[in-house]
């Protein structure tokens, strides 16, 4: 799955780092033979394995989830979540688990807490975490702060 900034910019963002590709490129041979061999990726890409499918919602749970743990850790938790609720997690999901079960699968008390808030949140309407792509990031970083 590839994220991207609420402004999805394309091509346009690797071209905005053109000189920073050149500059590493000119210093490093390897770096220079990898650009070669596998093009210049958007720096803003992120993958998470097809683990969060289109959800905005699991992939801001697994961005919580992954706070100050590895990756790999991350998504051992995540799938531990996604198969107690039977599919990517959900809001009604995440919510039906509640925190001791969020906990089973392995979060901190912390986590499970901002997990579930995430939750509740979206489910309530406080929040509409699929749908922020059409807001500018400072609507976005007011939206996603409010939580």
């Amino acid at each position: 799955m590839t994220r991207r900034p609420a402004a999805d910019t394309g091509g346009a963002v690797i071209g905005q780092f053109e000189h920073q590709y050149r500059h590493l490129a000119e210093r490093e041979p390897l770096f220079a033979r990898l650009l070669g061999e596998y093009g210049r990726p958007d720096p803003f890409e992120w993958h998470d394995g097809g683990r969060t499918g289109s959800s905005h919602f699991a992939a801001m749970a697994l961005h919580i989830i992954g706070q100050r743990i590895s990756a790999t850790v991350a998504f051992v938790v995540f799938d531990r979540i996604a198969a107690a609720t039977g599919a990517i997690p959900a809001p009604d999901g995440v919510i039906r688990l509640g925190a001791e079960r969020l906990r089973e699968c392995g979060l901190s008390r912390a986590k499970a807490a901002y997990v579930l808030d995430l939750a509740r949140r979206q489910a309530s309407g406080l929040i509409d975490i699929e749908n922020l792509a059409p807001l500018d990031d400072g609507e976005v970083i007011a939206a996603v702060n409010a939580i």
